[in-house]
């Protein structure tokens, strides 16, 4: 997107997911902005807008209309990671879940966090988690990708599960 390594990571539909990264790579293609606060902003604007404007007109059931998202950005400014939170995003601290209230997955993470954590630790943390929550769980399924978001950039896997 421009001059940002972004990843943009969801629970919800897929449909309504990818919907919204072609409208917020869209909106980039005009901006010019490195601040990552301008970038936050944006990306907030663009939520709001696509919650308000566009989900409502998907065909699917309203009760299945939910979209969380993850959101990492990176640009020679540093690098964030956020999570949507009723139409703004919210920093992510250390580590956090989409998709799931379960304390189970909660407390298995909790466990294996430990600062600082190495880049494959947390890797290995992440797959052994969503192997767990693939058994155990009617909603999470594979095939799974891990995206690490460092001040270096952001790195993907694809198919790690």
């Amino acid at each position: 997107m421009g001059k940002w390594d972004v990843v943009i990571a969801g629970s919800g539909l897929a449909e309504l997911i990818e919907g919204f990264a072609a409208r917020l790579t869209d909106r980039m293609k005009s901006e010019d902005t490195a601040s990552l606060q301008a970038f936050k902003a944006i990306i907030e604007d663009e939520y709001r807008s696509y919650r308000r404007d566009e989900i409502p007109l998907h065909p699917s059931p309203k009760r299945s209309k939910h979209m969380i998202l993850m959101i990492g950005a990176v640009s020679v400014e540093g690098f964030e990671v956020w999570k949507t939170f009723n139409g703004r995003l919210k920093p992510v601290p250390n580590y956090d879940l989409i998709g799931t209230d379960y304390e189970l997955y909660k407390s298995i993470l909790a466990r294996f966090w430990r600062a600082p954590l190495q880049v494959g630790q947390g890797i290995l943390a992440g797959i052994h988690l969503l192997a767990l929550a693939e058994k155990t769980s009617n909603y999470v399924m594979g095939p799974f990708s891990v995206c690490v978001v460092t001040s270096g950039g952001i790195v993907d896997r694809k198919s790690v599960v």
